[in-house]
């Protein structure tokens, strides 16, 4: 009796355990919601604006530089629009796109807390379920023409 009731203990704990280690979302738990992206031009030395989805300017640089962005917004993944301009060259317009991290899926392991609460609330709050589509971005420039039609 008294055995019974240890074992029934042991399985209690080891149950609780693991309930609680799957509460945050396998992609929070191994991934992060932040990630650097270097930026660079060909030529070197071009100014960068870049902009998240409602057009606020989240940083500014000179090419190359390193900019640490958040994966996510509002839920969703973040897209941020970057514009580029370097005097005798015309302006380039860019984007920093985001997929799915590969560790969201793993919380397709944990049936009950894996799918109900990692994968539509956990993961998508943190960020964590996404990552860069690269972590370089590299623009490059042609030349602008300066030459004007005669009429």
């Amino acid at each position: 009796m008294k055995n019974q009731t240890i074992t029934r203990q042991i399985v209690n704990i080891s149950i609780f355990i693991l309930l609680v280690m799957s509460l945050p979302g396998c992609a929070t738990i191994f991934t992060k919601s932040k990630y650097p992206i270097t930026v660079s031009s060909e030529p070197q030395g071009a100014e960068i604006a870049i902009m998240d989805e409602t057009g606020w300017k989240v940083a500014t640089g000179t090419t190359p530089f390193t900019v640490t962005l958040d994966t996510s917004s509002k839920m969703g993944k973040a897209l941020y629009t970057v514009r580029a301009s370097l005097n005798g060259y015309e302006e380039k317009t860019d984007y920093i796109e985001y997929k799915t991290d590969g560790w969201y899926y793993a919380n397709l392991a944990l049936p009950v807390l894996g799918w109900f609460i990692g994968m539509p609330f956990i993961d998508p709050a943190s960020g964590a379920m996404w990552k860069p589509k690269s972590s370089n971005l590299n623009i490059i420039f042609e030349r602008a023409n300066t030459t004007q039609e005669a009429e």
